[in-house]
């Protein structure tokens, strides 16, 4: 059995259910790359339970996971859970699926795979809008404004063009967001 650094026991001690790395670390946790199946181990919490929200039919499907459960960091929305104990579960019912988390008292092994998802798509995905609502992007207001100065500073480079009656707000993630106005535009 392994222990984890809350001082709880680890029953997840099969090689097959719980692998460690080199430094001893848990490597169910999710690293970025090609799509291939992991299995991750999560202890159930006495009032959270395992964290997280499935559903549709087969396969079943991860919806959600709470932003301070016991599921963070293993768990994506959007993972497919393809075997739980290493029962295949894939074209399980979702009534089986459901039994066998509710069986696990205190531990539980999923073998899960997060699709591919096309790297060019301009939809964001199911986990980037997990990780944006646990952690919302800053926006802040400079205390630099400039009124169609050429000579000022912001404007300096030459990609920043001048045009008439527009806003633009720079935004912290690279991004500008521009807003026409004339003399009927009023704020709110």
């Amino acid at each position: 059995m392994a222990k984890v650094q809350d001082g709880h026991t680890n029953t997840c001690d099969s090689p097959a259910m719980l692998e460690e790395s080199q430094d001893g670390m848990d490597s169910g946790s999710l690293t970025p790359g090609p799509a291939s199946a992991r299995q991750v181990c999560i202890q159930r919490h006495p009032s959270q339970g395992f964290g997280f929200i499935a559903g549709s039919q087969r396969p079943v499907i991860v919806r959600s996971v709470s932003a301070d459960g016991p599921s963070i960091g293993k768990l994506l929305p959007g993972d497919q859970i393809l075997a739980i104990n290493e029962e295949v579960v894939s074209e399980a019912s979702r009534e089986r699926v459901i039994d066998l988390v509710r069986c696990c008292k205190d531990s539980i092994v999923f073998t899960v795979l997060q699709p591919h998802q096309s790297p060019k798509s301009a939809f964001i995905s199911a986990a980037k809008k997990a990780h944006l609502r646990t952690n919302p992007p800053k926006v802040r207001f400079s205390e630099q404004v400039s009124f169609s100065d050429p000579d000022s500073t912001m404007l300096k480079d030459d990609t920043l063009l001048l045009i008439p009656n527009v806003l633009k707000v720079f935004l912290e993630n690279g991004q500008i967001k521009s807003f026409t106005f004339d003399s009927r535009t009023t704020v709110r």
